[in-house]
C-alpha cells in the first residue's frame, strides 16, 4: 500500500512539473510574432503564438479603391495565413516541449488552449 502512495506521489509530482512546462510554453507562444499576408501583401495581419491579433495593417491604396468585398478577403486571407504560422509555432514549441514524441491527441490538446493545433 506505502509502494502504491509513493508512485502516487511520483505521478503527482510529474503532472506538477508538466504543468509548470506547459506554462512556459504558453508563455513561450504569448510573445511569439507570426505575420501574415494576403496575396499582393495589401494588407497584413499579426498574431500571437497564442493566435490573439495584435496588429493589423491595410494598405491605404487598397481603401482608396473603394471595394470592400475585396478588403474583406483579404484580411480573411492575411488572418489565415498569420493562423496557420501561429498553429505551426505551437506545433514546433510542443514537439521540443516532448523531446519530439509523437503523442496522440496533441493537437486537439492545443486547440482546447487556445495554442493552436487542429482546427476547431
Amino acid at each position: 500500500m506505502f509502494k502504491q502512495l509513493g508512485n502516487l506521489t511520483a505521478l503527482l509530482q510529474q503532472a506538477q512539473s508538466m504543468s509548470a512546462h506547459m506554462k512556459g510554453v504558453q508563455e513561450r507562444l504569448a510573445g511569439r510574432r507570426c505575420t501574415g499576408r494576403a496575396p499582393g501583401g495589401q494588407v497584413e495581419i499579426e498574431v500571437n503564438g497564442q493566435n490573439e491579433v495584435l496588429n493589423c495593417r491595410i494598405d491605404p491604396a487598397l481603401l482608396a479603391a473603394g471595394n470592400p468585398r475585396t478588403v474583406e478577403q483579404l484580411v480573411v486571407a492575411a488572418a489565415n495565413d498569420a493562423i496557420g504560422q501561429a498553429r505551426a509555432a505551437a506545433a514546433e514549441e510542443m514537439q521540443q516541449a516532448t523531446g519530439g514524441l509523437k503523442l496522440p491527441g496533441i493537437s486537439e490538446m492545443l486547440a482546447g488552449l487556445g495554442l493552436g493545433g487542429a482546427p476547431r
